[in-house]
């Protein structure tokens, strides 16, 4: 059965449809920040084809998630399947203490980069946060750590600072060392974000590593990490499809 595919995060939505026996249908996107929530479900799927089923990661809180909810039943008549994050599940042992605190995003995105290889594998997910999950070869989630994305790191600084001013530049500044107050910023936080994941992998003591980056600003660091990181965009998703389709 047909079977529509949601990830809510803080300020964006993204979604796409999963056919039986065929790949992970084009991923689609929309940032929902500062608008309307009452409405934002029939302006992303009122003129959408109802599926059979639908799968919700949400880390937006339990009020956006439960109009979702109760959007879909009401006019699809559908009952979408929310995951939370379980102790164990497809072939991964989640590392936290209190298992359900750990987000749906990221154990969607470990198990759609675990379940591609069932080798050691880590996810660097930029979004409005970072995050960055490592699981070793045996499934055991070893942990990981979060820390502000591109954007809010800029909205900290403003809302401290009264003479930064920032650009909305693309490309990582070249060199380590920053000739003008963006550029400084920029240096810090796409060269913290490589040389952390750096350490965290050596620490990690893992020899063969299958690394993955998703997110809205993974674009930005791809090129400091090197060719060997895979970039899926819908990694999410993907995740969340195997989850639901196992469920």
């Amino acid at each position: 059965m047909s079977l529509l595919l949601i990830d809510v995060g803080n300020t964006a939505v993204h979604w796409a449809v999963k056919e039986p026996a065929q790949p992970l249908g084009p991923m689609q996107s929309h940032v929902y920040l500062n608008e309307d929530l009452d409405t934002l479900p029939a302006r992303l799927w009122g003129d959408t084809i109802p599926t059979r089923a639908i799968g919700i990661s949400s880390v937006a809180g339990k009020d956006m998630t439960t109009q979702l909810q109760q959007w879909f039943i009401g006019d699809w008549g559908v009952v979408p399947k929310i995951i939370s994050t379980p102790a164990d599940g497809n072939g991964i042992q989640n590392a936290y203490l209190e298992p359900a605190k750990l987000g749906s995003d990221r154990w969607s995105a470990m198990v759609g980069a675990f379940q591609q290889n069932s080798t050691a594998c880590c996810v660097l997910d930029c979004g409005t946060a970072v995050t960055f999950d490592v699981v070793a070869a045996s499934g055991e989630h070893l942990g990981g750590w979060i820390t502000p994305g591109y954007r809010l790191n800029q909205q900290v600084l403003s809302g401290q600072t009264a003479a930064i001013h920032f650009s909305d530049r693309h490309e990582p500044t070249k060199g380590l060392l920053g000739r003008a107050t963006h550029d400084c910023i920029d240096v810090a936080w796409h060269q913290g974000i490589v040389s952390l994941v750096r350490q965290t992998l050596q620490a990690s003591g893992l020899v063969e590593v299958k690394c993955f980056l998703t997110g809205g600003d993974a674009k930005r660091v791809q090129a400091l990490l090197g060719e060997e990181w895979c970039y899926a965009k819908d990694l999410v998703l993907q995740g969340l499809a195997i989850i639901i389709s196992q469920d």
